[in-house]
């Protein structure tokens, strides 16, 4: 009688046991993980390096102007009014001691030229090609220097071409019917009166051009073939 109510008792616990197995807890609240924010990466701001200025090319070309001894190659400068109204060719390797264009109706200087600054720096940093120069002015560095100065004047302010021709009467015509031009010696009054002679040829009914020249090649060739040759230099536009 014990033993069949002790086997009872033991399959009501096992019965007991395994009811609970079954069973699905509700009583405690259901959690939904939080979703988990990706990391914020930290961008250091991109950095560009300072960009090196480099220098404009300069266009070159063989000189066989025979005006400039100890030339290495020329280039051309634009020269006028505002405007270009023609372009002179100048050596790479001479200094170019200033120059100058019109802003507003008043001469402003070129930066940074100066003694020790040649053609082909000046060139190359940036402000003179983009620039109509009304005046310039270049040396070479021999013990007996070729010095050209070239310098445009508002035909209303001094006189036509052919008034300023009668004020310089003593000298004589050097040019082409396509390129007038006059030579005749500097005046003591005049911007250098130091030069061996002054061409001034008409870039305009506006404008005119004169170009002081100083150097070897007047004693060399004489003063007309040098003369002839300064306005070689001159390409009107």
């Amino acid at each position: 009688m014990k033993k069949k109510l002790y086997l009872a008792l033991l399959m009501a616990a096992m019965l007991s046991v395994a009811g609970c197995g079954k069973k699905t807890g509700t009583s405690e609240a259901e959690t939904t993980p939080e979703p988990t924010e990706a990391p914020t990466v930290s961008q250091e701001a991109e950095t560009t390096p300072e960009e090196e200025t480099v220098p404009e090319e300069v266009t070159a070309q063989t000189d066989d102007t025979g005006v400039y001894y100890g030339s290495n190659g020329v280039t051309e400068l634009n020269v006028g009014r505002d405007t270009t109204l023609c372009t002179i060719k100048v050596p790479l390797n001479y200094i170019l001691g200033g120059a100058s264009y019109l802003q507003d109706g008043s001469e402003v200087s070129v930066r940074d030229l100066g003694a020790t600054v040649t053609v082909e720096e000046g060139m190359q940093q940036g402000e003179l090609p983009n620039v109509v120069t009304s005046s310039f002015s270049i040396t070479s560095l021999d013990a007996q220097p070729t010095v050209i100065e070239a310098l445009t004047y508002d035909t209303s302010e001094v006189g036509s071409y052919e008034e300023l021709k009668e004020m310089f009467s003593d000298g004589k015509d050097v040019g082409t019917e396509d390129a007038p031009a006059w030579m005749y010696d500097a005046p003591e009054t005049s911007h250098d009166p130091n030069a061996d002679f002054v061409v001034m040829m008409p870039l305009s009914d506006s404008a005119v051009l004169t170009i002081y020249y100083q150097g070897p090649l007047t004693t060399e060739e004489g003063k007309d073939a040098a003369a002839q040759k300064v306005c070689g230099l001159v390409t009107m536009k």
